[in-house]
């Protein structure tokens, strides 16, 4: 009896684990256009992917990994702000009530699922699928960027930027490769400097990594020219996908007296209502979107640190950057084992840091997500490393 048990519920778990990626697929797509396209958001994306991650993880054991505490503590923070403030000030809709609390359950869904002996292929093959369903969407969509004004393209490719690290913990080399090539096409056409910027230093140290943690030195000089070749491949390749865009593009780069998009404006008017924060303000902070309700310019802080600090309070600017710091040093610490996911993580980092300094990762709560599930993952396959090699 105890065996068929085990059995209903590892079918019931393969089940609810499709029904999460497909409330995955429908949640980060409809999130990604600012303008109409054939998938709108509704509520029911995130009900769903709720009630799938609670049933995974509740059925998954008791067991919980102690390095998931610091981005744990950080959404438990700012949902806990949110509520308080939300009493005086409405949130801007009612699916913010699920959507912010997500990534603190979705952070343990890689760890209880594959903990209860599912298996790994199906994890990351339904990953593999949802990631070319957010691709497809996006190219099949991208005519909507193409009418939209250059300066004020929006953040569509970031969603296949922040999904990429799942994948890239698949210990496959051939699959990573691929999924970076295509993240970074979807990222040249985006048009978006900050996101392009992070993922070339991000590519950079991904490369750089590989071969100080994998490649022997014998083969360091034959993988270091192969990769020259491949990148030079690849850019040929880009510019003649991209056509007049790849002169939209460069003229973005070159053309940089715009101040960042006004980055500098948003930045002192952001200041400027740090500045006026009364002392309970500092501790508590504004809530959920404090800046783009306040700011003068109608608009975000456009730096993750910036709006923590106004929206959430001290503590939670503390929390996110004790997040990072142990980021951080968790990918030195695999740099020095000479981990497979070495490079991956320090890929992460880097395109992370670098969004959350010019644009936001944290503050839209479906990038944040996809973070959760990324870092969950990583630390459950750095674990199962470390038992292997023992």
């Amino acid at each position: 009896l105890q065996y068929i048990w085990l059995d209903i519920m590892k079918l019931l778990r393969a089940v609810v684990f499709i029904f999460l990626l497909i409330g995955l697929f429908y949640l980060e797509a409809s999130r990604m256009f600012v303008v109409d396209t054939s998938i709108h958001f509704s509520i029911l994306y995130p009900i769903g992917v709720l009630l799938c991650s609670l049933f995974i993880v509740k059925s998954g054991g008791v067991f919980l990994d102690r390095n998931n505490r610091g981005i744990l503590l950080l959404v438990v923070w700012l949902y806990i702000i949110t509520l308080l403030h939300s009493v005086f000030t409405p949130l801007p809709a009612k699916y913010c009530y699920v959507t912010l609390i997500l990534p603190s359950i979705c952070l343990y869904l890689p760890q209880k699922l594959l903990n209860s002996n599912f298996n790994q292929k199906y994890f990351d093959r339904g990953n593999i699928v949802v990631f070319v369903l957010l691709l497809f969407y996006y190219f099949h969509n991208y005519q909507n960027n193409i009418f939209i004004d250059i300066d004020s393209q929006n953040n569509s490719a970031y969603t296949v930027l922040f999904f990429a690290p799942i994948l890239l913990c698949i210990n496959n080399k051939y699959i990573r490769y691929v999924v970076l090539f295509l993240t970074g096409i979807a990222l040249f056409f985006s048009l978006k400097r900050s996101g392009i910027a992070a993922f070339s230093l991000g590519l950079v140290a991904f490369l750089y990594f590989t071969i100080k943690t994998s490649i022997t030195q014998k083969n360091k000089f034959i993988y270091l020219i192969f990769i020259c070749i491949c990148l030079y491949s690849s850019l040929v390749l880009l510019q003649s996908i991209l056509g007049e865009r790849a002169d939209l593009l460069s003229n973005r780069f070159t053309q940089l007296d715009d101040s960042g998009s006004g980055r500098d404006e948003i930045y002192k008017a952001t200041w400027k209502l740090i500045g006026e924060n009364s002392i309970m303000d500092f501790v508590i902070g504004h809530g959920y979107g404090g800046v783009l309700k306040n700011s003068p310019l109608a608009c975000s802080a456009h730096n993750d640190y910036l709006e923590f600090l106004y929206d959430y309070g001290v503590i939670g600017l503390a929390l996110l950057l004790s997040f990072m710091l142990k980021f951080g040093r968790l990918v030195i610490g695999l740099i020095r084992k000479k981990s497979n996911y070495a490079a991956p993580a320090a890929f992460t980092f880097v395109v992370v840091l670098i969004n959350s300094c010019f644009s936001h990762v944290f503050y839209y709560e479906w990038y944040l997500l996809l973070i959760a599930i990324f870092w969950g993952y990583l630390n459950w396959n750095v674990k199962k490393e470390s038992v292997v090699g023992q």
